[in-house]
């Protein structure tokens, strides 16, 4: 299904011509349930990756063997889409998202442990309108993240790690990615979905990113590429950055489709 950006309703930069000078240039992806190859751009899909070259892990020292399993959280997530088409979770299917929400404990796993970083997103040059080029000729930029909140300053953060590459020499591709035995944060998991990169031009006089993006298929989510007069920076490279906007926290079995989750404690 082809997504579209709405005109706008009025010209805010004929009421307030000042604003012209905070004007961008963005990508929205529309990121939608689907089943990208890694050969497409996408958001949660499978990246591509050399089978010959180690996959990036996180090293810094934070807990780690305590969380979900990213099997469970896929599963509840379905459990939760089949019951609220359907009406409501049936009392068999409560007791399975009981289970299913748990957490769990691995003490053999410590806390200076190499774990699996979560593909989140990959991009290719050729489907994200205004795109910069990567370092020698690359074409594919490529995002990862620790999927444990315990990064940054406050130690609350997820810790984005960012690849660029060139697909055309990725001769044997990696079939089956390692994955980390637990996930701290069930949003660091995204759904798999595909784009359909729109270029639009927004006025913006801030850019924020949040973690978390594509946990979920909430329509609601928007996933943007901002180009020039961007907010960050690659090393040695044009301004980039990945935005989004969702709600706080994730929703229960007692909450309709669309209704506004409960904040994250």
């Amino acid at each position: 299904m082809s997504r579209t950006t709405p005109p706008r309703p009025v010209n805010i930069e004929a009421l307030f011509p000042k604003l012209g000078a905070f004007r961008g240039t963005t990508t929205r992806l529309h990121p939608r349930p689907g089943r990208p190859d890694a050969a497409a751009s996408s958001v949660g899909g499978p990246m591509l990756w050399p089978a010959d070259e180690p996959w990036p892990v996180c090293t810094e020292p934070h807990k780690r063997s305590s969380g979900y399993r990213i099997a469970d959280v896929r599963r509840e997530r379905q459990v939760l889409a089949d019951a609220w088409a359907r009406d409501r979770p049936t009392d068999e299917e409560r007791d399975l998202l009981k289970e299913l929400g748990r957490r769990h404990r691995q003490r053999e796993i410590a806390d200076t442990d190499p774990i699996p970083l979560v593909g989140l997103a990959q991009l290719y040059r050729r489907d994200v309108p205004g795109l910069p080029p990567g370092p020698d000729g690359c074409d594919l930029l490529q995002v990862f993240w620790c999927p444990f909140e315990a990064h940054g300053p406050t130690r609350y953060g997820l810790a984005p790690h960012v690849r660029w590459r060139r697909s055309d020499q990725v001769t044997v591709p990696l079939d089956t990615p390692p994955q980390p035995a637990l996930v701290g944060f069930k949003g660091s998991i995204a759904e798999p979905c595909v784009c359909t990169p729109k270029w639009s031009r927004p006025t913006r006089t801030r850019t924020r990113s949040r973690p978390g993006c594509g946990g979920g298929s909430t329509p609601g989510r928007t996933w943007k590429h901002a180009g020039r007069n961007g907010a960050a920076r690659t090393k040695n490279h044009p301004p980039t950055t990945t935005t989004c906007r969702f709600p706080k926290g994730s929703a229960s079995a007692d909450s309709p489709p669309g209704a506004r989750p409960t904040p994250r404690q």
